[in-house]
C-alpha cells in the first residue's frame, strides 16, 4: 500500500472510530430519555458533544491532507477514494481501493444513522417538554389554550379550571 492509500486509510478509520463513539453516546441518550434518567442523561449529552467535537477535529485533519494533495474538499468520501486512486501509480492493489472504498460506505452509513438517532431524539425531547409544559398549565390552573368542541360539532362549555392550588 502506498503512504497516500495508507495515510487517508488512517484518517478515515480515525474519522470511523470517533462516529461510532457519536452514535453510542445518542444511544445513550436515548434510553436516558426514555427512562426519565437525567443523570443518565446528562453524561450521555456531555459525552456526546465531546464525541462530535473528537470527530469534527479529525474531520479537519482529513480536510487539511486533502488540500495538501490538491484535492476537492467539497467532495464526498466516495469521491475522494477516486481521486486518491486515480493518484496511485499502476498497478496499485485494487483490494487497498476496494476496502478504502468500503470504509468510505460505512463511515457515509454511519453518519446517516447517527444523524436519523439525533433528530429521533430531538423529536422525543420536543414531545417531553410539551408534556411537561401541558402538566404545569395543569398544575397552575391555566385553561387549554385552544377551543374544544363536543361531538355535534359545536364549541363545548367551558368548565371553568382552577389552580390546584385553590380547588
Amino acid at each position: 500500500m502506498s503512504e497516500r492509500l495508507h495515510s487517508i486509510t488512517a484518517l478515515l478509520t480515525k474519522e470511523l472510530e470517533l462516529l461510532q463513539l457519536v452514535g453510542d453516546s445518542i444511544e445513550r441518550e436515548h434510553e436516558a430519555l426514555l427512562k426519565n434518567n437525567l443523570e443518565t442523561l446528562q453524561q450521555a449529552t456531555k459525552s456526546k458533544a465531546q464525541a462530535v467535537s473528537d470527530f469534527r477535529e479529525q474531520q479537519q485533519l482529513r480536510l487539511q491532507w486533502m488540500r495538501a494533495h490538491g484535492l476537492k474538499t467539497d467532495s464526498s468520501l466516495l469521491d475522494l477514494v477516486r481521486a486518491v486512486a486515480d493518484l496511485e501509480p499502476r498497478p496499485e492493489p485494487l483490494t487497498d481501493i476496494r476496502d478504502l472504498e468500503d470504509l468510505a460506505k460505512s463511515l457515509n452509513e454511519l453518519a446517516l444513522s447517527c444523524d436519523s438517532n439525533n433528530r429521533r431524539n430531538g423529536g422525543l425531547i420536543v414531545r417531553l417538554q410539551e408534556k411537561t409544559r401541558n402538566t404545569l398549565s395543569v398544575l397552575r390552573g391555566e385553561g387549554a389554550s385552544e377551543d374544544l368542541y363536543s361531538d355535534s360539532g359545536e364549541k363545548a362549555p367551558s368548565t371553568g379550571s382552577r389552580s390546584l392550588g385553590k380547588a
